[in-house]
């Protein structure tokens, strides 16, 4: 769990917070696109002291579920393949070959970056952006990592 204070909120992230039960119905996902953690945010301090008792146990949960090594089961399914991407692989099946050499979740990390452009163009665009980390065999947040090296 991560305590995070941000501009309007101060948030509990979980790490697995889609295994906890959640009774109190208080836990948000941060982004439809994330699978496993959740949220719990708190806009003022007196919210803090209202729900201390509901806090420790979610948090007595959080610690239960990493205790008894319990994992999320990631869904690396759920994104579509867009059209661009399709014509790409009939036209260079290498490029296909190393798209799908990739982890699960490098290429899910893809598939929602192209599918989330509104235009074929950009959607076009973006996979010929990546196209040189793809065929390295890497994914988009490798670039980040190598750029602070």
């Amino acid at each position: 769990m991560i305590i995070a204070a941000l501009k309007d909120y101060v948030c509990l992230s979980f790490f697995k917070g889609s295994l906890l039960s959640d009774p109190a119905h208080v836990l948000v996902a941060p982004s439809p696109n994330v699978q496993a953690a959740r949220l719990f945010k708190l806009t003022d301090a007196t919210q803090v002291v209202d729900q201390e008792e509901l806090i420790r146990q979610y948090l007595k949960e959080a610690i239960h579920i990493e205790q008894t090594g319990k994992t999320v089961a990631i869904n690396n399914q759920s994104a579509t393949i867009p059209d661009e991407l399709t014509q790409e692989f009939l036209y260079n099946p290498e490029f296909q070959e190393a798209f799908y050499r990739l982890t699960p979740g490098r290429q899910r990390g893809y598939l929602l970056h192209f599918a989330q452009a509104k235009q074929a163009k950009t959607r076009l665009s973006r996979i010929n952006k990546w196209k040189p980390m793809i065929m390295l065999g890497q994914g988009m947040h490798d670039a980040y990592h190598m750029k602070k090296k």
